[in-house]
């Protein structure tokens, strides 16, 4: 990297690479991206073509092209129209933070960027071949459009039947047309070009394209270019890896592997996509004068994906000559798990699959894989992480996305446990909720080696806000490549630990350098000053589904107008409106016409005869929906899916929402709730004190327990937490036999006035918590 380059690097903490395919080593022109947006392109003495130079910043999906000629930068913009905007160099180096804020307020709409191009041009192809089993065909013809659009001179990896999928456009000429139009480009002049396309935003262009073809969007009666799609956060168990993270995770990885001093790499990915990583990989090899041989693997369940990894590696190839071989596959990596690669390093975004939602064959593969530890339920992405773990060579690296909740949950702790005999964690930086477009899925990046002379981990810590995780990571380049300490801020933060602190306590989640003592402290008095596990003294589950929340819960207001005859069929329920500073209220009713024995109402005639008015306004009208639903009897259409039999009986009981903050928790006396959008905590220890359910009611509803929370759960949008047992179950609860009277009666007192609805002094009552945790 020439210095002047490097400057930019270290104080952006960008990585830069080769803006151009098969770039020559005396062009100095670099691709930097920052983020989802604000990409930019940066040239040294480079000879400007103004409309070569457009095209291609348009189709690189960027908006700015910074030329750099001595001591003057000029700045050409998409939206700034043919002059360049002059600047004085020496005043940007002095602020280069500033200059990219500007940067990043010349970006271009994200509709008048290339991908909506593009897709609007693929809907009209999509929109002609509209049976639900094209999606196939209309992915191949996609392909085949993009390699019409490119150098002819290529001899584009299509899938095998490509040329049959053509021909099965209905309408002639359609096809011709669609591909002259998009050569022909915008109305403002714009035009694509396939290399600046394939090489900076390959993967945000499949993975649209896959979408629009697999997942049903609002098809016309006609093929428009209309573009509009609905997406579903739950259609997929993997999502769609922004070119920026991998970018991170791929850097980091080839800098733990000392990529640059080896003479012949193999690099594998088992769940590919459309190749994100592996062709990352090669870019950063490529720009950093790597040498040496490179043998890619992809494999991927989908064969679509394969062809378009296919496609771009393909592509790839021609800047490496004879010395780069890849080698993809259509392959469950689950299913094949004794045949993954041995490789030096592994790429991955798995698929986050929980237990509930996987197949049975998935399950079997699991349990085979795991053991008894598959007791616990793990998700899919953990098992891949494990096998990659069995799967390196020696001084090989993982480089992975992961789920969050695999850092921390009970689900995945004999899975943390075996693979930490494999390999150790050396970076563990948490993103939050805002990293994938069609989900909010909380993720982190884990890059794991199993080179036993490494004793810290890197944390990084952010705070789950939109556009935090692009800051932060730039600022780990930053901190890492200039050997200097992090920017001070409240928003992220990098700090190191040791190994050891992350084993002995099997809590790997990120938090902020402050918090993460704390944690290690509130830790510490388990076992020896009373303390608990939460799961050590409860049972914490899940409350019931119905699977049909509309027809089966009702508002208060409608239980009122029910005669009081049906009224005996329905509970008040627990969810997320029901309780308000510790205090459960009445909002809602759940159909419930259970009892110690199962179900009471055992056929049509009976249900009829005793719930009239709920049975003709709510229940009729759904039968075909309620009887549709999976894990019923259908002969009692009118039963809720998971009911929990422990509640068939009313007992009392401690109940939270599902998601929530401190006030989210409440003693249900009488226990004639139902616990439905929500956790039900049900002692271990037979012999508990009733009073005590008052105590941990005061204790679990002050800002206190809000820090706990923090550093035990997830936080989501909005500021609440998730409060499912699988967060919950490790913070450290006390005994309260074993702390002073003094403090036990007040906190009994205090929680009996929550309860009942009364205002408490919580500054006062904060204090005592903290002094039972020993934060004064």
């Amino acid at each position: 990297m020439n210095t002047e380059l490097k400057v930019w690097s270290d104080r952006l903490g960008i990585l830069p690479v080769n803006f151009l395919h098969n770039q020559n080593v005396l062009s100095c022109i670099y691709a930097l991206l920052d983020g989802p947006r604000n990409n930019f392109c940066l040239a040294f003495n480079y000879d400007y073509n103004e409309e070569q130079t457009m095209n291609r910043l348009w189709s690189a999906n960027m908006s700015s092209y910074v030329l750099i000629k001595g001591n003057e930068l000029y700045l050409y913009n998409l939206l700034r129209g043919n002059e360049p905007q002059k600047i004085d160099y020496t005043r940007v180096l002095r602020d280069m933070p500033t200059f990219k804020s500007y940067l990043g307020k010349l970006s271009m709409a994200e509709e008048d960027t290339i991908v909506p191009f593009v897709m609007e041009h693929f809907r009209i192809i999509r929109s002609e071949l509209r049976e639900e089993d094209s999606a196939a065909n209309s992915l191949k013809v996609f392909l085949y459009i993009v390699s019409q659009l490119g150098d002819k001179s290529i001899e584009w990896k299509l899938p095998s039947d490509t040329l049959q999928a053509v021909q099965s456009m209905k309408r002639d000429g359609l096809l011709e047309e669609t591909i002259q139009q998009m050569k022909s480009g915008t109305v403002s002049g714009l035009k694509p070009d396939v290399d600046m396309i394939l090489r900076h935003c390959a993967g945000q262009l499949f993975q649209e394209a896959n979408y629009m073809a697999q997942f049903s969007p609002q098809l016309e009666l006609f093929a428009t270019a209309n573009y509009h799609t609905v997406r579903s956060r739950r259609q997929v168990g993997s999502y769609f890896t922004p070119l920026y993270i991998a970018r991170s995770i791929v850097e980091e990885t080839l800098k733990e592997l000392d990529a640059y001093n080896r003479s012949n790499l193999v690099i594998f990915d088992p769940a590919c996509g459309s190749g994100v990583f592996l062709v990352e990989a090669l870019r950063q090899l490529r720009s950093g004068g790597f040498m040496g041989n490179v043998e890619v693997i992809g494999w991927d369940i989908d064969p679509l994906a394969i062809a378009m990894a296919d496609f771009v590696l393909q592509y790839e190839s021609l800047e490496w000559g004879g010395r780069l071989k890849f080698n993809n596959a259509i392959k469950d990596s689950l299913a094949n798990y004794e045949l993954w690669p041995k490789s030096d390093a592994i790429f991955m975004n798995p698929p986050y699959i929980s237990w509930s939602l996987m197949t049975s064959e998935q399950r079997d593969q699991v349990i085979s894989i795991m053991g008894t530890s598959a007791t616990n339920r793990p998700n899919i992405a953990a098992i891949f992480y494990y096998i990659a773990a069995q799967s390196i060579k020696e001084n090989g690296c993982i480089g992975s996305l992961m789920p969050t909740s695999f850092l921390t949950t009970e689900s995945s702790k004999d899975i943390r446990k075996k693979a930490n005999e494999l390999v150790r964690p050396t970076l563990i930086c948490n993103l939050g909720g805002f990293i994938f477009v069609s989900a909010m899925a909380d993720v982190s990046i884990i890059v794991s080696s199993n080179n036993r002379d490494n004793s810290d981990v890197q944390m990084v810590w952010t705070k789950n806000r939109d556009d935090v995780a692009p800051i932060a990571l730039q600022e780990l380049k930053r901190t890492n490549d200039t050997h200097t300490h992090q920017t001070p801020s409240t928003e992220y933060n990098i700090y190191k630990v040791r190994f050891e602190e992350l084993y002995e306590t099997d809590n790997w989640k990120c938090l902020s350098g402050d918090s993460f003592r704390l944690r290690q402290k509130i830790l510490s008095l388990l076992g020896s000053e009373g303390f608990f596990s939460s799961s050590d003294l409860f049972d914490i589950r899940q409350g019931a589904r119905t699977g049909a929340n509309s027809v089966f819960i009702i508002s208060s207001d409608y239980y009122h107008q029910l005669p009081k005859t049906e009224r005996r069929y329905f509970r008040p329920s627990v969810d997320n409106a029901s309780i308000q500073f510790g205090k459960l209220t009445k909002t809602n009713f759940i159909f419930y016409p259970y009892d110690i024995d199962g179900i009471t109402i055992q056929d049509e005639e009976t249900l009829k005869r005793i719930l009239p008015n709920f049975y003709l306004k709510r229940l009729l009208p759904n039968q075909n929906k309620l009887a549709g639903r999976s894990k019923i009897d259908t002969a009692k259409w009118w039963s809720l899916t998971w009911p929990r039999n422990w509640q068939f009986c009313c007992h009392p009981k401690m109940v939270s929402t599902e998601f929530g903050k401190s006030g989210s928790f409440a003693y249900d006396d009488v226990g004639d709730y139902v616990v439905e959008r929500g956790l039900v905590w049900i002692p271990k220890n037979r012999d508990f004190n009733t009073d005590d359910y008052y105590r941990y009611i005061a204790l679990m509803n002050t800002p206190f327990f809000d820090k706990l929370l923090e550093l035990f759960s997830s936080e989501l949008v909005g500021g609440v937490y998730n409060l499912e047992t699988k967060y919950m179950e490790t913070i450290p609860l006390p005994l309260f036999n074993q702390i002073d009277k003094n403090i036990s009666d007040m906190l009994y007192d205090y929680g009996r006035q929550m309860s009942s609805g009364k205002q408490v002094k919580m500054e006062l009552l904060d204090n005592i918590v903290r002094n039972v945790y020993g934060e004064r």
